[in-house]
């Protein structure tokens, strides 16, 4: 399983939706599902707060 993968079955295991995850982020729907696509990676400055909210650990 890649990276955006794991994003996306971590994300649905936590219990969020696109929606809601991108909400307390303070991101668009759009850019979430760009991430799970790979189309898009989330800046290094906001994979800490991703990572919190889906408590990961960023190693």
């Amino acid at each position: 399983m890649d990276r955006r993968q794991e994003l996306s079955a971590r994300r649905e295991a936590m219990g969020f939706t696109q929606e809601s995850l991108a909400q307390k982020l303070g991101v668009e729907v759009s850019t979430v599902g760009r991430w799970e696509r790979g189309t898009l990676t989330p800046q290094p400055w906001r994979r800490s707060r991703i990572a919190s909210e889906l408590r990961l650990s960023l190693a």
